[in-house]
C-alpha cells in the first residue's frame, strides 16, 4: 500500500514539473489583437512606449500611414493588417453582404486612447489638421509629465465602480412578498385587524 501511494505521489510531482516546463502560449480561442497601425507608425524604436522624440516626430510618422497620399488617414488605413494568410481587401460574398452591413452598424468596443487623443472630431479618420496637431494631442496623454508615454498611459484601465460600505445597497427593489407586512383581504395594504 505504501509503495502505491509513494509511486502515485512521484507520478503527480513529475506531471506537475512537466506542466511547468511547457511553454505557455496565448490561451486557446481568439487570437491576440494585432497591434494598431498608429502605434506601430509612432513607435519607431519598437519598444512598448513612446519616447519624447517619437512624440515630437508623431506628425511625420503618421504620414507613413497615408497610403493613397491624400493627406488624411482613412478608416481603412487605420485598420490593423489581417493575419498572415488571410485574404486582404476582398469583398464578402453577396449572401454575406447584408450581414457585413449589419456588423458595420453595430456599436464597436471602446476607442483606443491613442486614437481617441488624435481623432478630435471622432469620425474614425485623421484629417491633415489632426495629423499636424498629433504631438500636442499625444502630450495630453502624459499623465505624469515625464515626457514619454508608457504602456499604462497608452492603455489605461477603466475605473472601477465605487464600492459601497458593507451591507449598504445590497437589496434592490421592494422586499419580496411575505417579508415585512402581510397583504390584507384585498391583496395589498394593511394586515387585517383583530388577529
Amino acid at each position: 500500500m505504501k509503495t502505491t501511494i509513494t509511486f502515485a505521489a512521484a507520478l503527480l510531482a513529475a506531471l506537475a514539473c512537466q506542466a511547468q516546463d511547457e511553454p505557455q502560449g496565448p490561451p486557446p480561442g481568439r487570437p491576440p489583437h494585432p497591434p494598431l497601425p498608429i502605434f506601430e507608425a509612432l513607435n519607431t524604436d519598437g519598444d512598448e512606449k513612446l519616447s519624447a522624440e517619437e512624440i515630437e516626430a508623431a506628425s511625420e510618422s503618421l504620414r507613413t500611414l497615408d497610403i493613397d497620399g491624400d493627406g488624411t488617414i482613412s478608416k481603412k488605413e487605420l485598420r490593423p493588417k489581417p493575419p498572415e494568410g488571410a485574404p486582404e481587401g476582398e469583398e464578402p460574398p453577396a449572401d454575406e453582404q447584408g450581414q457585413e452591413d449589419r456588423k458595420a452598424r453595430r456599436p464597436r468596443g471602446p476607442v483606443p486612447p491613442l486614437l481617441a487623443a488624435l481623432d478630435k472630431d471622432r469620425n474614425g479618420e485623421l484629417s491633415t489638421e489632426e495629423i499636424e496637431a498629433a504631438p500636442e494631442a499625444l502630450a495630453k496623454l502624459d499623465k505624469n509629465d515625464d515626457g514619454e508615454l508608457t504602456p499604462r498611459e497608452l492603455h489605461p484601465r477603466p475605473p472601477h465602480p465605487p464600492q459601497k460600505p458593507d451591507g449598504e445597497g445590497d437589496q434592490q427593489g421592494p422586499p419580496p412578498q411575505g417579508e415585512g407586512r402581510r397583504p390584507g383581504p384585498g391583496g395589498g395594504g394593511r394586515p387585517p385587524r383583530g388577529r
